[in-house]
């Protein structure tokens, strides 16, 4: 059940940031698209109220010393009082000499101050107060002063004013922002629920491997189903392995304690005849010590074995030289008196992944009897390839005959009964190797006179 509830809690946490990165690319996408729109409709004030300027400009005329505006002028709001539309024009002095009947009715107050000669202002500051309106309405304003020429040296400067209730285009901005948010809301909607849809989709697989991982955990299913996308293979594939690496973990050790109790009956078994049938001291102590060596040799055999972690992607990168190197430096010491040889071909970034411990017992192993075997040079090489790692050791020694390369490998058993030893070191390499780690040994005669053992290993997770 925690797997469950682990996958639900991700794909709902999921699903919320996705809601709210949907919620917040809305937002920002409202706002950008109200501002752009703000701005083009205050560059449309803009333009609107530049083109009333030059309507009036065209439309004045001069008569003696003032100047004189038709009546009826072609934008017809100008003649309609209280239409939004205002214009006028103001003399030098700031009196105004002409306005339009839209502004008969009202006083407008906090109009800007003139620009210079030639140059327009633009504003929103202005405000009109309009007869039987309580409310001050805010205008755009925009103004442009010019020189008029009257002839015989008589110049006066007018500012040309033209004026529009900013509600007019208040109006447009909050029928948009209606439309905006609609759509936005629609679009919102119709995004999640897609997103909803998706992320239901997308859970699925979660949910079935969740189910999986659960069946796991009760011990009615040993691995994952290859039955999920491609995008969850790296993490079913990378859960099996280390199912798979327990699970031959558990069942070593459990066969281990298995053969174990069973390779202990047969000594023990001798022992208590011999004590019930009242031996001699000789004896007795002579089958103590056979029973015991025996012994010894089935536990240092079995504990070894149940030691073994084999072969498993989850291990890191086994750097093969150091290791080897290391152990040629201990073998150094233990063989000084036969001031062996050591060749080693190996690259020194070739590395597996493997147990050092396994890998130390295994090397170790074969490379202490090649030095025992050995007159004078004991030579390693290591070659790769996709598929698998070889491993040459030789020596220069008697080597291994034919009948004993059938029974060197059996645990207990000594090619030769003079040199020290359990006769249990080559049968723990040969598990290590076919059990922890499904490769293959084999025994050759070396160029060199002696042995040559062969190790095969998978390259599995290069």
């Amino acid at each position: 059940m925690q797997s469950k509830r682990i996958a639900s809690s991700i794909a709902a946490r999921a699903l919320l940031a996705t809601i709210v990165a949907i919620l917040f690319s809305m937002g920002v996408s409202g706002y950008a698209m109200y501002t752009a729109y703000e701005r083009s409709t205050f560059e449309e004030a803009q333009g609107r109220l530049r083109s009333n300027i030059n309507m009036m400009l065209s439309a004045v005329l001069a008569r003696s010393s003032a100047l004189d505006m038709p009546q009826n002028l072609p934008e017809p709001r100008l003649s309609t009082p209280g239409s939004g539309l205002y214009a006028f024009i103001e003399n030098g002095a700031r009196q105004v000499v002409w306005n339009s009947r839209s502004a008969i009715l009202g006083k407008i107050d906090k109009v800007p101050t003139p620009p210079d000669i030639g140059q327009q202002v633009f504003s929103s500051a202005p405000e009109i107060l309009l007869t039987g309106d309580d409310k001050p309405r805010k205008l755009y304003v925009m103004g442009i002063t010019i020189l008029w020429d009257y002839g015989e040296n008589v110049v006066e400067p007018y500012t040309f004013w033209a004026m529009e209730e900013y509600s007019i285009y208040q109006k447009k901005l909050d029928a948009f922002l209606q439309r905006l948010l609609f759509w936005l809301g629609v679009g919102a909607i119709a995004l999640l629920a897609v997103q909803v849809t998706l992320w239901w989709w997308v859970y699925r697989p979660l949910k079935r491997l969740a189910k999986e991982i659960h069946a796991v955990e009760k011990g009615s299913q040993l691995l994952l189903s290859d039955k999920h996308p491609l995008e969850l293979s790296p993490i079913v594939d990378n859960l099996n392995t280390l199912l798979d690496f327990q699970q031959r973990r558990i069942t070593r050790s459990r066969n281990t304690l298995q053969d174990l109790a069973h390779s202990l009956k047969t000594p023990l078994a001798v022992l208590r005849n011999t004590v019930s049938s009242n031996p001699s001291i000789e004896q007795l102590s002579t089958t103590v010590n056979n029973e015991i060596e025996r012994m010894n040799q089935t536990v240092s055999y079995q504990l070894q074995k149940a030691a073994t972690a084999g072969q498993s992607a989850l291990l890191a990168p086994l750097l093969i030289k150091p290791l080897v190197d290391k152990i040629i430096n201990t073998l150094k010491k233990v063989y000084a008196d036969k001031n062996l040889e050591y060749r080693v071909d190996i690259e020194a970034k070739l590395a597996l992944r493997a147990d050092e411990g396994d890998m130390y017992e295994l090397l170790g192993n074969i490379l202490d009897n090649a030095s025992k075997w050995s007159k004078s040079i004991v030579s390693i090489s290591v070659s790769t390839n996709d598929k698998l790692i070889r491993f040459n050791i030789e020596d220069d020694g008697s080597g291994i005959s034919d009948e004993n390369k059938k029974i060197v490998l059996d645990r207990g058993t000594r090619a030769d009964q003079t040199v020290p030893g359990h006769g249990v070191g080559m049968a723990i390499v040969k598990d290590i190797i076919e059990e922890g780690y499904g490769g293959m040994l084999y025994l050759y005669d070396s160029s060199l006179g002696g042995a040559k053992i062969v190790i095969d290993l998978p390259n599995k997770y290069h």
